[in-house]
């Protein structure tokens, strides 16, 4: 047996080196190619009969074993009916086994599984080793693209023996005993490998692969612009999960075949990472098509502005709903109906008659006034005005805030402009699709928290009458005190004292800064050099000339810093100030002298200032006798207690200080506030026929 499978490779080598390569779609580079020219010439009348004979057999039992795969190739309905044309004109038998081998070089099954025939049939005259090896090799090639002729016909050669060595043994009983499954999957993965391999490569890389999966639906094989489809998608994940199995860099055609045969039986590596069947199905979805749950974890603000969407929806719709039943309607229109015409008396008329005849003549005269200059001179009147009026307006304070926050806003307008492409058309249909209830309620909202930092009362006007002195306090809560005991049970004592608003009388000894504020100079110190000198000098203040014959006070302190800055102007005007001053008891003697129990420097407070206060302590000197009210909080009990200054007074200075002799601290004063709002809207709607009092 080993002399007759040595024999039988060496003539198929032979045969090889004379005849050529094979077919184009096995992966094999060598496959199998047919025996010397005079065994083909030899059986070639032989080899036209059988294809005839066959086709007409074929043809009978087709339909009764359900091959339907065989049935349906195209290339096979082609070749009969050529086949049986070549019949009828009585062609050379020649050029018909010459295109047959042709059509099998190329990867035909159908032509591959003939030729294969036909070396079975010629292995019964002659050379019966090469031919039935050659019929073998050419059984393969057909089996591996799924043809089940071939299939049966290699379980045939496999049970008589024929045609099987070494090398081909293995293969052989593999393809045979394939089940109808995996040939249908091996039919399959062929497609999908040269699909995905259009330049009809040996071995293709795997990131080419992957890039390929979007030409598997395309017929051209282009790619198609735009974003690519969900199917597209998915195809890729399943094609990243069966080349994922493998540690190549290049998959060739029987790789790929037999990763699509265990992935079909469900045999998965263990390294394999295969996301969930959810993630599968939630994949390429858009915010809106996810649950609320994953869309709450995955887009959170796009989950939050959904649900203040519905809430301003809900409560725009409870809300005019609960107006509709609450409010009685009918019964204000009533009253306002009655209300009108009680009012319509004599007196009314009286009242409204010269009303309606002074506002009409004065829009008449303005109206003739206008009409009385000439065109050229209204025009250079108008101009004139235009020209002040631009003046004006540039000067403003409010124009240099506009200025500079649209040059904030520049940089932020383009980066937004990049990401959305957002149409004028498309914003004025959203906001005509919104309910006027949903503008009514994002509106005062708006105007709400806009006007909430600008709402202020003086403090001032709060009593600060507690009759706690400065001299109770030292005695409770001072040095004897912390002697008798220690200054920790002190304070926990003197904790009950909390809250108690004072105004009492003290000396002043020293202010200090404790913190400078200035954002605008901070933010100008961020920009580029020359930005930030022009912005200075366009907010700021420039420094004084220093003219020695005309100079003041504080113009001659700012010429001793000016050479020794970096900019020509200065943002000083911007600076918040906190201060903390330092109080001591007054001296009891009217003579002024002070006693050592008197000046005990435990018993001062520290006093915390804010910006208001700042044109008062600027003008305090040490030893002035000022009246001062806080609030006792804090670390009451312990040495120079920290409050917080409310207001201040001084009792003793030589001139009156400026803007007035008492200074408060200014604080929100919400109820006054809206009752000032609600009294300037009804009188604004409704006077002079009726006035809030």
């Amino acid at each position: 047996m080993k002399l007759k499978e040595d024999k039988c490779t060496d003539e198929k080598d032979k045969c090889r080196a004379t005849f050529g390569t094979g077919a184009k779609m096995n992966s094999d580079p060598h496959p199998p190619s047919s025996p010397s020219q005079p065994q083909l010439h030899l059986g070639r009348s032989q080899l036209n009969a059988a294809a005839v004979d066959d086709s007409e057999n074929n043809q009978k039992s087709r339909p009764s074993s359900g091959d339907t795969a065989t049935s349906s190739v195209p290339g096979y309905s082609h070749s009969r009916e050529k086949a049986e044309k070549n019949e009828g004109m009585k062609e050379d038998p020649e050029v018909l086994f010459e295109e047959l081998l042709e059509r099998a070089k190329a990867g035909e099954p159908k032509a591959q599984t003939e030729v294969g025939k036909h070396f079975l049939r010629l292995a019964e005259e002659e050379d019966e080793e090469l031919n039935n090896c050659s019929a073998v090799d050419w059984f393969i090639l057909a089996a591996k693209q799924g043809r089940r002729e071939a299939v049966k016909l290699l379980r045939r050669c496999l049970a008589d023996r024929r045609g099987i060595t070494s090398e081909n043994e293995q293969e052989v009983k593999k393809l045979s005993s394939e089940t109808d499954l995996e040939r249908a999957v091996r039919k399959a993965a062929l497609v999908m490998y040269w699909k995905l391999n259009p330049k009809k490569k040996k071995q293709l890389a795997v990131s080419e692969l992957l890039e390929n999966v979007g030409q598997v639906d395309n017929e051209d094989g282009e790619k198609q612009p735009g974003p690519v489809p969900k199917s597209v998608q998915k195809q890729r994940r399943m094609l990243e999960r069966l080349v994922s199995s493998e540690s190549k860099k290049f998959i060739a055609l029987d790789d790929f075949v037999e990763i699509t045969k265990k992935y079909a039986k469900g045999i998965i590596p263990s390294n394999l990472i295969v996301q969930e069947e959810e993630d599968d199905e939630l994949a390429g979805k858009t915010p809106e098509e996810l649950p609320l749950r994953l869309k709450v974890v995955k887009y959170p603000l796009h989950a939050i502005m959904e649900i203040k969407e519905y809430l301003i929806d809900i409560a725009s719709k409870a809300g005019m709903h609960w107006l509709s039943t609450i409010v009685p309607t009918h019964h204000i229109n009533a009253l306002i109906f009655f209300f009108i015409i009680s009012n319509l008396t004599i007196d009314f008329f009286a009242f409204i008659i010269p009303l309606v005849i002074f506002y009409l003549s004065f829009i008449s005269m303005v109206i003739c006034t206008l009409k009385v200059f000439q065109d050229i001179l209204g025009v250079g009147i108008a101009l004139m005005c235009l020209i002040h009026f631009i003046k004006w307006f540039v000067s403003l304070e409010l124009m240099k805030i506009v200025v500079t926050l649209v040059l904030c806003t520049v940089p932020l307008l383009f980066r937004w402009w990049t990401k959305v492409n957002v149409s004028v058309v498309d914003v004025v249909k959203s906001l005509t699709r919104s309910s006027i209830v949903k503008l009514i309620l994002v509106w005062i909202t708006a105007v709400v928290l806009f006007c909430w930092f600008y709402v202020y009362r003086s403090e001032g006007m709060k009593v600060y009458n507690s009759t706690l002195t400065w001299n109770q306090y030292a005695f409770l809560c001072g040095p004897r005190s912390w002697k008798e005991t220690n200054m920790a049970r002190t304070q926990i004592l003197c904790s009950h004292l909390e809250g108690h608003r004072v105004t009492w009388t003290g000396r002043f000894k020293y202010v200090r800064v404790t913190e400078i504020d200035n954002s605008a100079e901070s933010a100008i110190n961020m920009l580029p050099l020359f930005i930030g000198d022009w912005m200075r000098c366009l907010y700021g203040e420039s420094y004084p000339l220093c003219d020695p014959k005309n100079v003041t006070l504080e113009e001659e302190e700012l010429c001793r810093l000016k050479y020794l800055t970096k900019h020509n102007c200065h943002m000083k005007m911007f600076d918040r100030y906190k201060f903390e001053i330092t109080v001591g008891m007054p001296f009891s003697s009217k003579n002024g002298t002070k006693s050592i129990e008197e000046d005990d420097i435990t018993k001062d407070i520290v006093l915390k200032a804010s910006n208001e206060f700042k044109k008062v302590l600027l003008n305090l000197r040490q030893g002035s006798i000022i009246e001062f009210s806080t609030i006792l909080e804090g670390r009451l009990g312990s040495k120079w207690p920290v409050f917080e200054l409310k207001a201040i007074t001084c009792l003793n200075c030589m001139s009156k200080l400026l803007p007035a002799g008492r200074h408060v601290k200014i604080e929100h004063d919400w109820r006054s506030t809206v009752h000032k709002a609600i009294k300037f809207a009804f009188d604004f709607f409704f006077f002079p026929f009726l006035s809030a009092a």
